[in-house]
């Protein structure tokens, strides 16, 4: 390992062998737990996992921070030398939100040491309710460099309550009655069997099932196989469920579901062509939300797949967020 000197207040650590994140794991839940921004994407295990599955093209940068003796940071970063740019391990994976595993108080000194390293740091999915892009933008300010967000992605945010048949009941508007009635459609025409799986062996032959049903229009070969070791990789933890729906014994939907403290997120949903007309999709989703809700999940997110909620959601915008020196295309 390499010491850096003492910079910003804060003691930064250059860890030489990358694959050491996994050594540090403990840590590393014990600082994420305490973020307000945490969420299964930035966990040691699937930074772990992205970086060997997607971080080979570049070079890879790991830091330790501490403040007082105390650590308060773990940062894994993908470089580009000939760029000179840096950016977050998992930026290719397009359904992981990203951000720093830091606490709130050390982050604009985080980019003011990249600053001072890079000239130019990109985030490319951070909520936008997150204090990194608050830290980002004043960081920017100190340090005369440009600071620049734009619009990617949209997130929908579905709060539930521990009764999910009367927030179903309590809905207001259009959609008041539409998922009961639906519920009770799709249970009177076809015979409903919902099986849900977080075991290591159960996930890995139930993906197999969702993944089919998706027809290969979801990922890529290496996306797959990167989400069939996530899944299993998170089961022991109790982070990854999947779910599988049969209409008259017959795979016609599937979801997978990766969940960190009280927060889950809908990864994946597929349905079957031929299963559009019980609508399928539409179905599984009321019954992943229900039982989510029972499990505890207080704040359900999923992306637009062209399903209908039938739910209220509010929907969180998702930016590209950039740093860059001044002068610097």
């Amino acid at each position: 390992m390499a010491r850096t000197k003492k910079a910003l207040n804060l003691e930064i650590e250059r860890v030489e062998d990358p694959l050491s994140i996994w050594d540090y794991r403990e840590k590393w839940v014990e600082l994420l737990n305490r973020m307000q921004e945490k969420n299964p994407f930035l966990t040691p295990h699937w930074v772990f996992l992205s970086y060997d599955y997607f971080g080979v093209k570049e070079f890879f940068d790991f830091y330790i921070l501490r403040h007082n003796g105390k650590i308060v940071g773990f940062l894994p970063l993908s470089v580009d030398m000939g760029e000179k740019c840096v950016t977050t391990v998992n930026a290719d994976l397009k359904r992981a939100i990203t951000d720093i595993v830091a606490e709130p108080s050390v982050k604009e000194s985080i980019f003011q040491f990249l600053l001072e390293r890079f000239e130019k740091v990109s985030f490319p999915r951070v909520m936008e309710s997150s204090s990194t892009l608050w830290a980002m933008e004043k960081s920017g300010k100190e340090e005369n460099a440009l600071f620049e967000k734009e619009h990617t992605d949209t997130i929908n945010r579905i709060e539930l309550k521990d009764d999910f048949d009367r927030m179903l009941y309590r809905e207001k508007g259009k959609l008041k009655g539409k998922a009961i009635k639906l519920i009770k459609k799709v249970e009177r025409e076809v015979d409903v069997e919902i099986s849900i799986h977080s075991g290591k062996k159960e996930v890995a032959f139930a993906l197999d099932e969702v993944l089919a049903l998706s027809e290969g229009e979801i990922f890529s070969i290496g996306e797959v196989a990167f989400l069939r070791d996530i899944t299993s990789l998170f089961s022991p933890s109790g982070w990854s469920r999947v779910y599988v729906f049969k209409a008259d014994g017959w795979p016609v939907a599937g979801g997978v579901v990766f969940s960190y403290e009280k927060s889950s997120f809908l990864y994946v949903l597929s349905q079957r062509r031929e299963s559009l007309e019980i609508k399928a999709g539409d179905y599984l989703f009321l019954k992943i939300l229900e039982s989510e809700s029972k499990l505890g999940t207080r704040s359900f997110y999923f992306f637009d797949d062209g399903f209908n909620p039938l739910i209220t959601t509010t929907r969180l915008k998702v930016k590209k967020a950039v740093l860059r020196k001044s002068g610097i295309a």
